[in-house]
């Protein structure tokens, strides 16, 4: 394949990119489900996404437009914060929009604003009828040394949306019993994407600017990742499900959510200070474990630790504090440590032999995935195979 064609292949995909990204853009800002506000955030990164694609395409094509138009490439500066806005409307249920949000906007403003007075790049540089491949090697360096701070935003937003996803995954667990559909792996993965293409936009600049040569494989991976990115955002924006409730007060505080399990013998002092004493702890422990065993609360599917902090009429902070110190466990595990206990003795139950699947519902698992992936996270094998082994073992010993 010529140089050529390779650049007009690299082209098409960006401009099938770029209307992609459009379309599904104004369909995440007038979509009527899901979180309204995330949704129009995340459509705005995908018109932010398109407006670069398009630019991109002036990197494969001595296409000349007016100079104002090329200040449209520091768009990039906007897939960090726009990103980081989305997760933080879908993992805080208190979010707000407020004027403080635009200082994330500073960078892509000031660029626009030196780019209008000619800095770094004057008119001449782009007046150059050429391609981004042949540009001279005093300019491509001087394009490499600014494009490599835009790969340092993308690594700073990256490891910020990491670790609130991170955090959110934590919180999440004190609150759910079922946290398939909420816990953000994708947007996780996101980051860690974008932050890994950040360090390679950073060596691959670097690079092209030592050698004063374009790497030409490098621009069109970067723009075939752009556009395989928005597919996946569009598919995983769309499908993602409202998290928090609006007005539901069933949230942990961030203390609470980011501490893990404490061992049963923690000390009481914070049970003394949130209003429980050591008495009132053990009462509600007892109460909680008549209930799981009476009425059985985790065989209900997605029951929510405010679900059952009503059933025993009890603060949901104090029900969260008595698992996680008494039973050694958030609220997501001490739920399905009880729907596997159950689903152990459906399993070798000889009367009424079930299927996995029903096993499962019955148990009040989500989905047939999220009971294999627990029971093989707590026993270390899959439901079918446990089976097999313990019936063969009860076989054996007769």
């Amino acid at each position: 394949m010529s140089i050529e064609q390779f650049t007009d292949l690299v082209a098409l995909i960006a401009l099938v990119g770029s209307v992609h990204a459009v379309v599904m853009g104004v369909v995440l800002w007038f979509l009527p489900s899901g979180y309204r506000a995330a949704n129009r955030v995340l459509g705005t990164l995908l018109l932010s996404i398109a407006v670069w694609l398009s630019m991109s395409l002036l990197v494969f094509h001595p296409i000349r437009p007016p100079y104002v138009v090329y200040g449209l490439k520091y768009a990039v500066y906007l897939f960090g914060p726009l990103l980081y806005l989305y997760a933080r409307a879908l993992t805080d249920p208190n979010s707000r929009f407020e004027a403080r949000c635009a200082l994330h906007f500073l960078p892509v403003l000031l660029s626009l604003l030196i780019h209008l007075f000619g800095l770094p790049f004057s008119r001449e540089d782009y007046g150059h009828d050429t391609t981004y491949y042949l540009l001279a090697p005093s300019l491509l360096r001087k394009n490499s040394l600014y494009e490599a701070l835009q790969s340092v935003s993308l690594i700073a937003y990256g490891l910020v949306i990491a670790r609130r996803v991170v955090a959110h995954q934590r919180t999440i667990q004190q609150v759910f019993s079922d946290t398939e559909m909420i816990s953000l792996r994708w947007l996780l993965w996101l980051a860690q994407l974008i932050g890994v293409m950040g360090v390679a936009g950073i060596l691959v600049d670097l690079l092209q600017s030592a050698l004063g040569a374009a790497l030409a494989p490098w621009k069109a991976t970067y723009v075939i990742v752009s556009v395989v990115v928005i597919y996946y955002i569009s598919i995983k924006g769309i499908l993602q499900p409202t998290i928090f409730r609006p007005g539901r007060s069933d949230v942990p505080q961030p203390a609470d959510a980011a501490a893990g399990p404490e061992p049963a013998s923690a000390p009481v002092e914070k049970y003394r200070k949130s209003g429980l004493e050591p008495a009132a702890v053990e009462r509600l422990w007892d109460r909680l474990q008549r209930c799981m065993v009476e009425q059985r609360p985790h065989r209900r599917e997605g029951i929510r630790l405010a679900e059952l902090a009503e059933m025993l009429h009890v603060r949901p902070n104090y029900l969260s504090q008595v698992i996680n110190s008494r039973a050694g466990a958030n609220f997501y595990e001490f739920i399905n440590r009880q729907r596997i206990i159950d689903a152990k003795a459906l399993l070798l139950d000889p009367d009424q032999p079930l299927p996995l699947a029903e096993i499962g519902e019955r148990c009040g698992f989500s989905s047939q995935s999220a009971f294999n992936n627990q029971f093989k996270k707590q026993v270390g094998t899959s439901p079918g195979v446990w089976r097999e082994q313990q019936l063969a073992a009860i076989t054996t010993a007769f």
